[in-house]
């Protein structure tokens, strides 16, 4: 199979799109793309209201484009993708080198653009996405409230439009139509609090004396040795509350490591990452992972964050759960 990673960085959005590129006059026929792109996205299980709802930066949004053309070229797993209504991620982790964690959540993304850029299907809609080779000119995108692209969908006062980045939004907008340019402000979700306040004051004192004792307690210790050891002590909400390395090695890895999501699991996997990051471990490389204290579902490892490091990294693991072996498989 041929690497494909030297092809993420040949194209970029570019700003400013000419205004000869979208004209007033190819509505009609626009909307009648927009029509069939949208029950095409249907088929692979993917709503505006996802897609909006996700937030990228413009270099992600580079890099989707790019994985995009990558996967409309290559005809035998384009026809896979189409078949199995997802892309093969594995087969397109190991193509791409990207890390098969990460393609899981740009899937939709990358799959919204793949459809969109296939030749002959969108030739108007398409005209919507402004982009060219890397060496061209470019000015640096002023982020803002207030967004622009075409309209794929109304509803009410609000808009579901593709700017010309790629990126899909939904915005505040009363009078555009489907298939023409439509101009606003994202819409953001308002957090809906709807339980009484009196039941969560009666409640606060004890629940909290409950709490703090239980997020004190150790259920689990987790010992990470990847040239670097690392220890990980967990609470009995499965949350991680205690991290340090117990060689050099191991407290490189922690003082990379991001925790944003405190689960064994998420935490594991952040470690093997800055492992693999900082080449103390390499593809084949053996890891092991000794676990103490409450046993685990022997199938705890079988997906998540730290199957993907494993997976992606090539690593071999040995995990030991309280004297029982656990598998990735």
């Amino acid at each position: 199979m041929k690497k494909r990673v030297l092809d993420k960085d040949h194209y970029i959005f570019l700003d400013k799109p000419p205004v000869s590129l979208y004209k007033e006059e190819d509505n009609g026929e626009r909307k009648t793309e927009i029509e069939a792109y949208m029950a095409s996205l249907r088929t692979y299980m993917i709503s505006l209201e996802s897609l909006s709802k996700e937030h990228f930066s413009r270099d992600e949004l580079n890099l989707h484009l790019n994985l995009a053309l990558i996967l409309l070229s290559e005809k035998k797993l384009l026809a896979k993708t189409k078949e199995l209504k997802r892309i093969p991620l594995k087969v397109f982790s190991s193509m791409v080198e990207e890390p098969l964690f990460e393609l899981k959540k740009r899937q939709k993304h990358i799959l919204a653009l793949t459809l969109l850029l296939e030749p002959g299907t969108y030739p108007k809609l398409q005209k919507t996405l402004h982009f060219g080779a890397v060496e061209e000119k470019r000015t640096t995108p002023i982020d803002g409230k207030d967004h622009t692209g075409t309209v794929l969908k109304r509803r009410g006062g609000f808009a579901y439009i593709l700017s010309n980045d790629g990126a899909f939004y939904k915005i505040r907008d009363a009078g555009s139509d489907v298939g023409s340019l439509g101009f606003g402000q994202k819409v953001r979700r308002k957090p809906n609090v709807v339980k009484p306040l009196l039941f969560l004051l009666i409640l606060a004192i004890p629940l909290g004396f409950y709490y703090n004792s239980l997020q004190k307690e150790i259920e689990r210790t987790v010992i990470i040795k990847a040239v670097g050891e690392v220890t990980l002590k967990f609470n009995s909400f499965g949350h991680l509350v205690d991290a340090f390395g117990n060689n050099p090695k191991g407290r490189d890895y922690i003082d990379r490591a991001k925790f944003d999501d405190l689960s064994l699991d998420a935490a594991v996997g952040e470690v093997l990452e800055q492992a693999y990051i900082s080449e103390t471990i390499q593809e084949r490389s053996t890891v092991e992972i000794l676990i103490s204290g409450k046993p685990l579902a022997k199938d705890y490892f079988h997906e998540g964050a730290t199957k993907d490091r494993i997976v992606s990294y090539q690593i071999e693991a040995k995990i030991n759960d309280n004297g029982s072996f656990l598998f990735t498989e």
